[in-house]
């Protein structure tokens, strides 16, 4: 009887040692989460303490509570074809500079097996909530501290990343804002919060000037006003047309900017994409490999003639797909386009599988709102190994697969 007893208290210490440990690796996320849209190195640097952390757990457990995914596949073809690109492009030594980007999808898997639906949930509106008020603090710190001037020069950036970055960035939380707004039963006081939220958040996109991402943010609302809520629809024509009616010259001189040939942007991302034709009928099967196109720039530029503001402006494509097809070739793009697909299909399915539940159905369909906005953005910029953003999209992506692989009708592939 005294060796049952025993060996039950031994059980309990664990367990509470288990809790402790789960606590500790929710604390980081949620630390995560406030940093996200604040500072790269303190986001890294969370998330790399949360994954020691879940490795430590996994030992522990002895690798249990571990499950397969419909993602896993294409994620693991798409890093071969990166490592071989890698190792047949024309600069080996430039491209394995770039082989820590593909630590980026663990941050999938970080979040897929340490968060449930309470903690997610919890996640999102601490993403919101940072969100705004780093938006406040940037206005304050570039237009009242420094006393810049608003214009095409001193756009409102953010406090580690340029405007571009920060545009996308803002797309998220508003997106993820207004899904729980109209289409998640959630506390009177968390609407209040989010409704303010927003207002700044919405403020904060419109001084980035960047229309790469007011497209893509566009798309999404579209997405949500005729698949989900006519009304939104209506909703969102309206405040566009209002929105553009009061807004700053400056903002109006940039959103009519996008509809003329004229425009530099424009004629400088064609000629780009015009270049990675010509660069991938050379190297069509791996592509140059990752992190060549600044190399192949300068050293061919005879033979891939640049004018001098394309040159200086083309660190890379400006375009997910094209940048795929330049640096990884059609087997590598091929194994791109497999894993979007797939998240789509995970992401689809949530919307079918989460339609009752009366949080998760608003949420199921911010974040595709999200992906549609980020995969839109990024026609016009490569953002897909944007750190500072795609670890976001793999946060949600990761919580959201995670809860969907709990639910008893989910399966891998299915």
């Amino acid at each position: 009887m005294e060796d049952i007893i025993i060996e039950l208290k031994q059980e309990n210490i664990s367990t509470k040692r288990w809790f402790e440990l789960e606590s500790i690796i929710t604390v980081v996320l949620v630390l995560y989460a406030v940093s996200a849209s604040i500072s790269i190195a303190a986001s890294q640097g969370f998330l790399g303490i949360a994954l020691i952390l879940w490795i430590i757990k996994l030992i522990k457990n002895k690798m249990s509570g571990l499950f397969s995914s419909p993602l896993d596949l294409p994620i693991l073809v798409f890093i071969a074809c990166r490592i071989i690109s890698t190792f047949t492009g024309i600069d080996t030594g430039s491209s394995m500079n770039k082989m820590k980007e593909l630590i980026l999808f663990l941050t999938i898997y970080i979040f897929q097996f340490n968060v449930d639906k309470k903690i997610f949930k919890r996640l999102i509106l601490v993403l919101i909530y940072a969100s705004a008020f780093a938006v406040v603090a940037r206005i304050i710190h570039m237009y009242i501290i420094q006393g810049l001037p608003f214009d095409l020069e001193h756009r409102l950036n953010g406090f580690t990343g340029g405007y571009m970055t920060y545009g996308s960035i803002l797309s998220i939380p508003i997106l993820l804002g207004l899904s729980l707004l109209f289409f998640s039963k959630i506390e009177k006081v968390h609407k209040i919060i989010i409704s303010v939220s927003l207002l700044f958040l919405i403020i904060g996109l419109g001084m980035t000037l960047t229309r790469s991402a007011w497209t893509g943010m566009l798309a999404a609302l579209l997405f949500l006003g005729i698949f989900k809520n006519r009304i939104l629809l209506i909703s969102v024509v309206l405040l566009v047309i209002i929105g553009i009616a009061f807004s700053p010259s400056r903002v109006k001189s940039r959103i009519f900017s996008m509809f003329t040939p004229k425009d530099l942007t424009t004629y400088t991302r064609l000629k780009m994409w015009n270049w990675g034709i010509k660069v991938f009928k050379d190297h069509p099967i791996t592509g140059i490999g990752p992190n060549n196109v600044n190399k192949l720039r300068y050293t061919e530029w005879r033979k891939y003639p640049l004018e001098e503001t394309v040159q200086d402006d083309m660190v890379h494509q400006h375009n997910n797909f094209m940048q795929m097809l330049v640096t990884l070739g059609i087997v590598g793009v091929l194994s791109f386009l497999w894993l979007i697909f797939t998240i789509f299909k995970i992401l689809f399915q949530s919307i079918k599988k989460l339609k009752d539940d009366p949080v998760y159905s608003g949420i199921s369909w911010g974040i595709t709102a999200v992906f549609i906005a980020f995969i839109v953005t990024g026609l016009f910029e490569y953002n897909f190994f944007d750190s500072e953003i795609i670890m976001i999209i793999f946060m949600l992506l990761g919580g959201l697969t995670g809860i969907l692989k709990k639910k008893e009708n989910f399966r891998s592939g299915k």
